[in-house]
């Protein structure tokens, strides 16, 4: 490898195909070879954005009440209770906890539904590893392109999105 790039803001974008595989020293006709593959994919990690972590159990429910409905419920309650109209305040107390429930079992329905989605979608790429085209997981074709020498491989798409 003939040079390494220092930053996004380099320019590599601007150089001619010809340019950049100068650059990095590799025959466009056998692309990188899969030890050098495995090599970056090692230093640089995979190309898949990090997972999401899981918001807190009590940071949801609170989410619940910041719409202005469930504000004017809780705050309905509460002048309810504070008048001692115990009947009205119990009962609005509920209400709130049944929206939060509902609401609640709704997100969790959605993003059970997005990760069966996402579980469903396995991107892959073709790439020319070592002179022979490969199809390889997307996770692992972080290094391709001008930045540091592997070949993708563009066609028309096998199958409709």
């Amino acid at each position: 490898m003939a040079e390494r790039p220092r930053a996004a803001g380099d320019g590599w974008y601007t150089r001619s195909p010809e340019q950049v595989v100068a650059a990095f020293g590799i025959d466009p006709a056998v692309g990188l070879s899969a030890a050098r593959a495995a090599q970056l994919l090692t230093a640089h990690g995979p190309n898949a954005l990090p997972e999401e972590q899981r918001t807190p159990a009590w940071r949801r429910v609170l989410a619940q009440y910041r719409s202005y409905m469930q504000i004017v419920l809780v705050a309905a309650a509460i002048v309810s209770l504070v008048i001692q109209e115990w009947t009205t305040g119990i009962l609005l107390v509920a209400l709130t906890l049944l929206n939060a429930v509902v609401g609640l079992r709704q997100e969790g329905k959605a993003e059970s539904a997005m990760n069966a989605l996402k579980s469903m979608m396995k991107a892959t790429a073709r790439v020319r590893r070592d002179g022979t085209e490969a199809e390889i997981p997307a996770e692992q074709a972080k290094d391709t392109g001008p930045l540091t020498g592997s070949r993708l491989l563009v066609a028309r798409p096998s199958r409709a999105a």
